[in-house]
């Protein structure tokens, strides 16, 4: 139910003179079920169940509790940054660690030696071609 309706804390105590009216002290906390253009509004004491009309006037926004789906979205954008965060550290880590290592530079060398034996068979291919020519060319 909480997730669903605002939280107010009361500022002024207002003692109930109807049935359907609801005593509150300041420092409660109420959900605010709903208002009226006349100045009254509805609440429920999630402490103790009561729930009836009071003055709205007596009662303020709880910025602290305003919806349990505010705190909510918090937390996951908080983890979102979070991993986000572990994310860059662990790639910049993995970099550090290639180049303290020579992983970057194996890796390259291992480019490299593949394309070694390419370019000594291009060599031996264009040695063959020239010994014999045009026939090179047409392979």
């Amino acid at each position: 139910m909480a997730a669903e309706f605002d939280s107010y804390i009361v500022i002024a105590d207002f003692t109930a003179s109807a049935e359907n009216e609801l005593s509150i002290k300041t420092g409660d906390e109420i959900l605010l079920l709903q208002s009226t253009a006349e100045g009254w509004s509805e609440g429920y004491v999630e402490a103790d169940g009561r729930q009836g009309w009071f003055p709205t006037a007596y009662a303020k926004l709880n910025p602290k509790g305003r919806s349990e789906m505010i705190e909510e979205m918090n937390e996951v954008g908080q983890e979102i940054q979070k991993n986000q965060e572990d994310g860059e550290r662990v790639e910049k880590q993995q970099g550090q660690q290639e180049a303290a290592t020579g992983g970057a530079g194996g890796g390259g060398g291992s480019a490299g030696t593949l394309a070694a034996p390419v370019a000594a068979e291009g060599g031996r291919a264009g040695g063959s071609n020239t010994g014999s020519g045009t026939g090179g060319s047409a392979e």
